[in-house]
């Protein structure tokens, strides 16, 4: 049994570089839109194309990555690419002078640093016997959580030390630069592709899907990179018309769903670190390390969150719990500008941003969870990877457009007008969500364009 153990841990010794890839991450998350306007005098619209740029990148570079990855059979290529362009983007933002260095770093992360994450699942599911994908996938998706938290934790303590100069932000992405350099180094020399024993070769595609959907991978919601994963099992070839025949209207109002909500979340993070630093900052002193904390509030609620969704889905159903998430979400943006009108100390302004953020955080887990499961089931056997493709796509679609939209509406009317805008958004995508549920009762039922025309009976909504 030791020899066993001590062969597994051997064996999943790789999932430590992508612990200090999530650190990275975790680090430069809130930090980016705030260095942009501190060391360049960058403007909120700026932030929004930055926001956008990255997120530009990252899709179709997710679908040729993945698609390379498994033509060419190589997992560890492209895990190592990944984790060296990471490397690459922070240099250079450690070394930028204008808006338009910072821009390329910025868009090469997305383009590059997506190459990983496929590739990373693939290899995971190869060499894990199936009966262990379930308890290997969390512990592997429970690491990156931890590596994002230790990321925040160290730009807290980084910025309570230090000054919030541009050379000590410049600095702390040189330190993020070595730690993802490690993470590099460690995935060259502990990533093995040998496969004996997985007896996975000759596995269906659909009997794989299957038996992963409905295990929630930790995914943090993050401005500036969205979709932050696809799986590994997803295939983004063009496909057949069989396949194609199997995403149903139902489905295809979903992913409008999914944009709705995108957009309205990513309108708003997009400039909160920059909400937080500049409109609060001046008027309760709120130092950057601060900024740190009320993120980790947000990663500790979604973390504590993601392996409790499958039970509470099964309490209320997936869509009404979703539907519940999101508006909640609804009446919690705007809070994040009322709340402090009431509020008198850079105490109390720092725990209710934190308190509100971590319940941000709870929420986006059931969102995240319920989304990709409710698409996996909504979909054909054969087409349950495009699918969940598509979701991620729609996912990224949004990003950029919240991306934009919030930096351009914040620039000229302000955080509230942006922060009510997001919510508008979300509660938009609700109402659509109210659609999908009408015709989701019956899987068998054929998506016709009444259905479609339907008017929403919000009563539905929350129902299963």
């Amino acid at each position: 049994m030791g020899t066993l153990s001590a062969a597994t841990s051997c064996r999943t010794g790789w999932f430590y570089s992508f612990l200090l890839a999530n650190i990275t991450n975790g680090g430069t998350a809130p930090l980016i839109p705030l260095f942009l306007v501190v060391a360049f005098s960058g403007t909120l619209l700026q932030v929004g194309v930055i926001t956008a740029a990255t997120s530009v990148a990252s899709i179709p570079a997710f679908i040729i990555w993945g698609n390379l990855s498994d033509h060419l059979h190589r997992r560890k290529l492209f895990i190592v690419e990944g984790f060296a362009g990471l490397v690459v983007s922070m240099a250079i933002m450690w070394m930028s002078v204008n808006f338009a260095m910072f821009f390329v770093a910025n868009f090469l992360l997305g383009l590059l640093y997506s190459a990983s994450a496929p590739a990373g699942t693939a290899l995971l599911i190869e060499q894990t016997p199936k009966e262990q994908w379930v308890s290997h996938l969390g512990r592997f998706s429970r690491l990156g959580g931890a590596g994002y938290l230790l990321g925040l934790i160290s730009g807290a303590l980084w910025f309570y030390a230090l000054p919030s100069t541009p050379f000590d932000m410049r600095t702390f992405f040189l330190f993020s630069t070595v730690v993802a350099l490690s993470g590099t180094i460690l995935a060259i020399l502990l990533v093995d592709e040998k496969k004996e024993g997985t007896g996975n070769a000759g596995s269906r595609k659909e009997n794989q899907w299957n038996a992963i959907a409905g295990v929630p991978l930790h995914i943090t919601e993050r401005a500036k990179y969205l979709p932050s994963r696809i799986g590994a099992v997803v295939r983004l070839a063009t496909p057949s018309s069989q396949e194609r025949s199997e995403i149903s209207g139902r489905l295809w109002l979903y992913y409008l769903v999914t944009i709705l909500f995108s957009t309205g979340f990513t309108a708003f993070y997009a400039v909160f670190p920059n909400y937080l630093a500049d409109y609060l900052g001046r008027r309760f002193s709120i130092a950057e390390s601060l900024i740190f904390l009320v993120y980790i509030g947000s990663s500790l609620g979604s973390t504590l969150t993601y392996s409790r969704v499958s039970s509470m889905a099964r309490r209320k159903g997936e869509k009404s719990l979703q539907a519940i998430a999101a508006s909640v979400r609804v009446l919690l943006i705007p809070s994040f500008f009322f709340i402090p009108l009431l509020l008198h100390s850079s105490a109390e302004v720092v725990v209710s941003m934190m308190v509100l953020n971590s319940i941000m955080g709870f929420c986006w887990a059931i969102i995240s969870v319920t989304g990709q499961s409710m698409v996996a089931r909504m979909a054909g056997p054969h087409i349950k990877g495009e699918a969940i493709g598509l979701y991620n796509s729609s996912t990224g679609t949004g990003a950029i457009m919240g991306a934009l939209l919030g930096g351009l509406v914040t620039q000229n009317f302000g955080y509230m007008s942006d922060f009510i805008c997001s919510s508008a958004f979300v509660l938009s995508g609700i109402s659509v969500l109210g659609a999908v549920r009408a015709t989701a009762d019956n899987p068998s039922a054929p998506s016709s364009g009444k259905a479609k025309r339907r008017i929403v009976n919000w009563s539905r909504i929350f129902t299963k």
